[in-house]
């Protein structure tokens, strides 16, 4: 088995270490080398590889937008981003234009070559510090889409539910009858999907509420 990969970075002095690094291993071939995205789109029509290693930020055409194309009309072609770049919407535009994997440029050479066979095996992979962010971006989607579901009442009787406030607490606090805040309590659990005030206190905690 040997994987054929494209190289393309805009910088020579990366294009010549990411080769000098890649040559070393028996299964794996560097068959072409690009400085933008362009050039890569072609050299991935010429010499028909089984990957690219590609940065973001390009002349001519953009990592994501060279990405789009190789997956548009060379879909069996596997694309690692790698890139010194990780601003939230890049990441978002690369997994969304069907990167397999993003890395960034100092992830260490051995999880190069691993993650390399990984992705050729079907895996995609994400950079630790990617990993992170991109979970923070879908809590924060969630706590924007949970915003949304809740009315501000119920944001401030779970904030007083958080505080270990009793039904009666809250009515007094914010003047109504202990009957209407546990009505509003049971609509608040069922909304969030939550089954008990424990639950709705740790939610609270888990999203700043309190």
């Amino acid at each position: 088995m040997t994987i054929k990969i494209v190289i393309s970075d805009d910088h020579e002095v990366v294009r010549l270490g990411l080769k000098s690094l890649l040559q070393e291993i028996e299964q794996l071939e560097v068959v072409g080398e690009a400085k933008d995205g362009m050039e890569t789109i072609e050299m991935v029509s010429e010499m028909k590889p089984d990957m690219v290693l590609m940065d973001i930020r390009m002349p001519k055409m953009n990592g994501i937008e060279a990405c789009k194309e190789i997956k548009r009309n060379y879909p069996n072609t596997k694309v690692i981003i790698l890139t010194s770049y990780s601003t939230d919407e890049e990441i978002r535009k690369a997994i969304l234009v069907g990167a397999d994997a993003y890395l960034m440029k100092e992830t260490g050479s051995n999880n190069l070559v691993n993650t390399i066979f990984e992705v050729y095996s079907g895996r995609y992979v994400l950079d630790h510090e990617i990993t992170r962010k991109v979970i923070e971006h879908v809590r924060k989607i969630e706590s924007n889409l949970d915003e949304e579901i809740l009315t501000p009442q119920e944001f401030q009787i779970l904030a007083l539910v958080a505080k270990g406030m009793t039904n009666r607490e809250i009515a007094k606090t914010i003047n109504l009858t202990e009957k209407t805040i546990r009505n509003y309590v049971s609509i608040m659990l069922n909304k969030l999907g939550l089954k008990n005030r424990t639950e709705a206190t740790s939610y609270a905690i888990r999203n700043k509420l309190v």
